[in-house]
């Protein structure tokens, strides 16, 4: 057996990881040099914006009533009809004030929404219908086609 000297095998070792060290050097400032994207730049715009079709959603309704414990239909209609191939629509509903106690059960989409109140009285819904596409830059991208408050007035 052959019994290499603590100095002599450290010096092999340190040799050995002098090109992978230049490597990280070399790839660091690369990275560092590089500029950063319009979107992570402060106040820059986005840097795969949504190209939006031409879509628009509305409301049946400025206004809704219902009952405690009866389903009311939420309507968004949408022109055209349906969107483009690649992309597709999202809503959410969310209660932006109301009587005290528990929320109305809100099952959120689209062409329809579906709101049950648990108590009565005067709910205010915020509408957010998006317009959501897969970005060819990783991810998804999205465009807001209708953001809404409306008053959901509940009878017992």
């Amino acid at each position: 057996m052959r019994t290499i000297r603590s100095s002599h095998a450290f010096d092999n070792m340190r040799h050995s990881r002098r090109p992978a060290a230049r490597f990280a050097l070399l790839l660091l400032g690369l990275l560092l040099a590089a500029p950063l994207p319009a979107a992570a730049q402060p106040g820059g715009a986005p840097s795969c914006p949504l190209a939006s079709p031409t879509m628009k959603a509305r409301l049946d309704a400025k206004a809704y009533t219902g009952r405690v414990g009866v389903t009311s239909h939420i309507r968004v209609r949408l022109t055209p009809h349906k969107p483009p191939e690649g992309y597709f629509v999202s809503a959410i509903i969310d209660v932006v004030s109301g009587p005290e106690g528990t929320g109305p059960n809100i099952l959120s989409g689209v062409p329809v929404s579906d709101v049950t109140p648990r108590a009565p009285g005067r709910y205010r819904l915020r509408i957010l219908v998006n317009l959501i596409a897969k970005s060819s830059c990783g991810g998804v991208k999205s465009a807001t086609l209708l953001d809404r408050v409306v008053d959901f007035t509940v009878a017992p």
